[in-house]
């Protein structure tokens, strides 16, 4: 029941990562390509609105395929493509310290937030914002879930034996996160199955620093 409540958890991260791009695909046909045409117009402007966008958008995905369609539209040159993309970089860090400070147990308001954007309003630049948010909670649900279960594993002398050993394999780790990204098309999962295993204590440094290297 453990390893099932871990799985729906990751489950649910990937699909509120797939609802995030679909708010964002609202947001992008309302206003956001021209902003982002204007803050591309120099270079550190361009890498404020990619560390801007990658924090309140936590998807690598997402952040290539908009530069990309602007890189082809021919309004980004690709030296503002790389400072956008390494300020998106910079945001998701930022993302993903928030969410150390354990952000996600006030997921509830993400989803009351979004869900009241979404729903109840008719402009769709609001609707999108609402989704964006909506799948915030949708992920911080997620990993609150993973956490929980998480928790119950600490005191499991099995699973912390099978921990004790692969964490003397790290190419391994690396090699299962970089496959579960690939898989996923997602990162940010690898990410929040990490931190939500990390906050319930069931696994440490040993095993989270090639997972991160993997997934990057």
């Amino acid at each position: 029941m453990i390893m099932l409540n871990i799985a729906g958890g990751v489950a649910l991260i990937l699909f509120g990562i797939r609802f995030l791009r679909k708010g964002l695909d609202r947001l992008m046909g309302h206003g956001l390509h021209g902003w982002l045409e204007r803050m591309t117009r120099s270079s550190w402007k361009t890498l404020v609105a990619g560390a801007t966008f990658g924090t309140i958008a936590p998807s690598s995905t997402a952040q290539t395929l908009l530069t990309l369609q602007l890189l082809d539209a021919g309004k980004l040159s690709a030296e503002r493509m790389l400072a956008f993309l390494l300020g998106a970089g910079v945001g998701i860090t930022v993302t993903v310290q928030l969410i150390s400070f354990n952000v996600f147990d006030y997921y509830a308001l993400f989803l009351i937030a979004g869900l009241i954007g979404f729903q109840f309003f008719k402009s769709e630049t609001m609707r999108g914002v609402g989704q964006t948010v909506l799948s915030l909670g949708f992920i911080f649900l997620a990993m609150l879930l993973i956490s929980q279960a998480g928790q119950a594993l600490t005191g499991n002398a099995d699973f912390q034996e099978i921990l004790r050993i692969i964490s003397h394999h790290e190419v391994m780790l690396m090699v299962f996160a970089a496959a579960f990204a690939f898989f996923a098309q997602s990162s940010t999962a690898t990410i929040g199955l990490a931190i939500g295993l990390a906050n319930a204590g069931a696994a440490d440094l040993a095993v989270l620093v090639p997972v991160e290297i993997g997934r990057a």
